[in-house]
Order: C-alpha cells, then structure tokens, then sequence
C-alpha cells in the first residue's frame, strides 16, 4: 500500500470515503463528525497545501490523512512535553470502514512518524475523539503520550505528543 501526497483528482474518492467514516461511526455511537467538519471545502484547502496524503491501493483511496503544523487554539491549553521550533501535526486521519483491521491506520502513521523525521520535526500532536475508543488506542498502541484534554465542538478530544527521534 503506498501513500502518495493527494491531487484534487482524488477529492472525490476521499470525501465518499469520510462520507462512509460518518456513516459508519455514526452507527456505533460515535458522533466525531458531520457534515459540517471534515468537508470538501477542509480537504481541498489541504490538498491545494500539499498536505493531504492518501494510501491507496490498485487505484482505490483506502485512507486519508493530513499533515501539517497547524495546532489549534485549544492546543494552547495542554502542557505539552516534546517541544520544539517544528511540530508536526495530523489530522483527519480516517480509514474506509470496510478496510478497517487491516493496518492501513498504522501504515498512515508509519508514513507520518517517517515524515517527521525526514524533514527534522521535534515532535508530533494529534487529537482524538474521547467517544471513539479505537482511534484512542490507536495512538496508545503506538507509544503516544496523553497530554491532556481539550474540548471542540463535537465534544472532548485526548491530545496525544510523541517526540521525533533524532536523525543519525
């Protein structure tokens, strides 16, 4: 499975899939987004950034994440422990329900941990949707500090840091 930097050729392909994660948490109860948040507008500015990223596989978009330095004025809370002049950041992580436990979420953030260490970033945040318990043990799983707990608008998100080992 490669993960490629997204075209807006693939703009279709990644709002179908967050349309089936919707559909698709939805059904279990978790309620992390709408229609409102991740939508076309979010991932054609993330595209048209250069930090969109899919993993595909024989032309199918299976995964989407993007990566970038933005934080959150809400990240401004949290007592962050790696620091550093470069963060990096991820969001809207999502994976095709139907591919789910397939490792492509892992393989997304291999892809991610790799890139931060490629381009020299100290440390990488992300958050995560306290309703959704796989995406936090995701992070937990994969060495991930809790840093704490910032509140959007669906409701409370774990904040997860992992320092960038240096590159030797």
């Amino acid at each position: 499975m490669d993960v490629t930097a997204a075209t807006m050729q693939d703009l279709p392909a990644a709002m179908d899939l967050v349309g089936a994660c919707v559909s698709h948490m939805e059904s279990q109860g978790i309620f992390q987004w709408d229609e409102i948040y991740p939508n076309s507008g979010t991932l054609q500015k993330d595209i048209e950034s250069h930090t969109l990223y899919i993993a595909g596989a024989n032309g199918r978009v299976c995964g989407i994440m993007a990566l970038n330095e933005y934080q959150d004025p809400e990240y401004a809370t949290i007592e962050w422990v790696y620091g550093g002049e470069k963060i990096l950041v991820v969001h809207r992580l999502a994976v095709d329900p139907l591919l789910w436990r397939r490792g492509i979420a892992t393989r997304l953030m291999d892809f991610a941990e790799q890139h931060a260490e490629a381009r020299g970033y100290a440390a990488i945040r992300l958050d995560a949707f306290l309703d959704n318990p796989g995406s936090v043990a995701l992070y937990d799983r994969r060495g991930y500090r809790n840093a704490g707990i910032v509140r959007f608008r669906k409701g409370l998100f774990c904040c997860f840091e992992k320092e960038v080992p240096e590159r030797r």
